[in-house]
């Protein structure tokens, strides 16, 4: 019943082209939306096609998003809550505290989108030499130790959790992380070899706009998609996750440092 109440609780379609204001202007409905239970699907049979099949049918994915869900509407709520508040701190005046200044600010820069074009890859400039001088595996690591501590996570996760055996404690995790497709079997089953394809067109012009001629561009893009490859296939699949023994393996750091000798 839980998940029955979490299909059918939900909003209903929005226009994404509205504004902020006509998004907050629509009175939320209510809770339980019993028209999104579709009574000729069994229960027992399909249930996420019993509690939810009546509103997919009548609520096709927007144009503009790659997936739309029961809460996609409520996160729309949200979003338009957030940018009406800074659009009036970016709107200016001396009643402005200090905080909003600082919001107000930082989101008019971006949406300078004529001084972001002006600029171009400058603000990068540094982060490309940094990493193009990279002599090593031992300066490699400290780079990309770096990295993590800007919000970046290459390679694989680092951060806290609650521990497995005792919730009221923080402690460190490391997880499996780096590639950008949807899940690791997008990297080598036949069955998404047309987005792997596309994946490597995508990487590819990314280098070509960084500046990078064709084939170089194309080089680049190979070793992205290989290294990304090694990592997926490295990796647990989604369903070997369900099992919290399989990526529970607390260890003091001292062990932790053994499993990577050749990486700091």
């Amino acid at each position: 019943m839980t998940l029955s109440v979490l299909c059918a609780t939900g909003l209903a379609l929005t226009a994404l082209a509205e504004t902020p204001a006509d998004i907050l202007a629509k009175p939320l409905p209510p809770v339980l939306d019993p028209t999104a239970i579709d009574h000729s699907v069994e229960p027992c049979i399909d249930f996420y096609g019993h509690a939810c099949g009546a509103w997919r049918r009548a609520t096709p994915i927007p144009s503009d998003q790659s997936i739309w869900w029961r809460s996609s509407e409520l996160d729309e709520h949200i979003r338009a809550i957030l940018a009406t508040i800074l659009e009036e701190a970016a709107s200016g005046g001396s009643e402005r505290t200090e905080t909003l200044r600082k919001l107000g600010d930082f989101y008019a820069s971006c949406l300078d989108e004529a001084g972001i074009e002006e600029k171009g890859l400058e603000p990068l400039a540094s982060e490309f030499a940094r990493i193009g001088a990279l002599k090593d595996k031992r300066e490699l690591a400290a780079e990309i130790a770096r990295l993590h501590r800007l919000g970046t996570n290459p390679l694989f996760w680092f951060s806290s959790a609650p521990d497995y055996t005792d919730a009221t404690t923080m402690i460190a995790e490391a997880d499996q992380h780096g590639f950008a497709l949807p899940d690791r079997d997008y990297y080598f089953t036949e069955e998404f070899a047309n987005e792997r394809a596309d994946y490597h067109k995508h990487l590819t012009r990314v280098f070509t706009l960084l500046g990078d001629d064709a084939s170089k561009a194309k080089e680049e893009a190979d070793a992205t998609l290989r290294i990304e490859t090694a990592l997926a296939k490295a990796a647990m699949s989604t369903v070997e996750r369900r099992k919290p023994k399989n990526i529970h393996h607390k260890m003091a750091l001292a062990k932790f440092e053994t499993l990577t000798p050749s990486f700091d």
